[in-house]
């Protein structure tokens, strides 16, 4: 069965979401990181900056084997986006199906990002 990949802007989420909710995710995830249950490799950085463009990119996969869920985090600095009226720091997570491997979400991450670094921090 072919599913259908639900694209979110970072208004969705922001409808979709509250601070609690990413707090509760984020207390999640560290317990499962200590109890062994979380895989997480390095990330790995795509920095185009000798090529003359002030950007790059750091990959962030991972998986929590409590919820099955797996994804990546693609998210990066940008040089030059306050002129364009965007922020430094772009994000994109992207979900898949653990069995499949098929992409169930492609999510703007700007805002997930931001919720979770200051709910880490707390």
């Amino acid at each position: 069965m072919v599913e259908k990949t639900l694209i979110l802007s970072d208004a969705d989420v922001n409808q979709c979401i509250t601070m609690k909710e990413v707090f509760d995710s984020v207390e999640e995830t560290f317990t499962a990181y200590g109890n062994d249950e979380l895989i997480m490799p390095a990330k790995i950085t795509l920095d185009i900056r000798k090529t003359g463009i002030d950007s790059w990119l750091n990959a962030m996969p991972g998986y929590i084997n409590t919820t099955k869920a797996m994804g990546i985090k693609w998210a990066g600095g940008f040089a030059g986006n306050e002129e364009k009226g965007l922020n430094y720091i772009q994000s994109t997570v992207i979900l898949n199906d653990h069995l499949t491997g098929q992409a169930l979400s492609i999510v703007n991450g700007l805002s997930i990002s931001n919720m979770r670094t200051g709910c880490a921090a707390a």
